[in-house]
């Protein structure tokens, strides 16, 4: 799973939705991780490695937190 985190990327929920999944209750929770990674991100307090490993982290958290989309064939 492909996701991107920045101020400029779409709304996490969006991503995954486009990738066949979906976050289901748990978008609040990921939007708001995603912001305070934002935030640290573009204020200076994280170095480039520390970025990138909460970037891995927070996937790895959404990965197992998503759920697939059911196709709508299959709600008829």
């Amino acid at each position: 799973m492909e996701i991107r985190f920045g101020a400029l990327s779409p709304p996490l929920e969006k991503q995954v939705n486009k990738q066949g999944y979906t976050l289901g209750d748990k978008v609040e929770f990921f939007d708001k991780v995603s912001e305070a990674y934002i935030t640290l991100r573009l204020g200076g307090f994280l170095t480039d490695s520390q970025a990138d490993s909460i970037c891995k982290k927070i996937a790895r958290r959404m990965s197992k937190s998503c759920r697939r989309l059911e196709k709508e064939s299959e709600n008829l």
